[in-house]
C-alpha cells in the first residue's frame, strides 16, 4: 500500500508516495543523485542548484550508457566465444566424417 513519503536530496524534501519496497529503492537512488550533486556542487563556482542538477543529470546519464555499451559489449562477446566453440565443433565433426 502506497503512502507518503519524504526524500531528501541536495538539501531539499520531496514527498512521493510509495510502498515501502519502492521507498527502499528511492531512497538508495535519492542518496545517489544527492552524492553526485554535492560532488559536483564543488565544480560549479556560484553552487547554483540548476547547473548542478545538471551536471549531475549528465554524469548519470553518462554512467548508464557506459554500462548499456559494456553490457553490449559482454554480450558480443560471449556470442563470439559459443560461435567459436560451435565453429570448433562443427570442424571436429567434419574432420571425424572424413576418415
Amino acid at each position: 500500500m502506497s503512502s507518503n513519503q519524504t526524500i531528501k536530496v541536495f538539501g531539499e524534501e520531496y514527498t512521493i508516495s510509495a510502498d515501502e519496497i519502492e521507498y527502499a529503492y528511492l531512497k538508495k537512488v535519492a542518496k545517489y543523485v544527492d552524492l553526485k550533486m554535492k560532488e559536483l556542487s564543488k565544480a560549479v563556482s556560484d553552487g547554483n542548484a540548476k547547473k548542478v542538477a545538471i551536471l549531475a543529470a549528465l554524469n548519470i546519464a553518462d554512467e548508464m550508457f557506459q554500462m548499456q555499451e559494456m553490457d553490449i559489449d559482454s554480450t558480443l562477446t560471449a556470442y563470439e566465444e559459443k560461435a567459436r566453440k560451435l565453429i570448433a565443433m562443427l570442424d571436429d565433426g567434419l574432420v571425424e566424417k572424413k576418415y
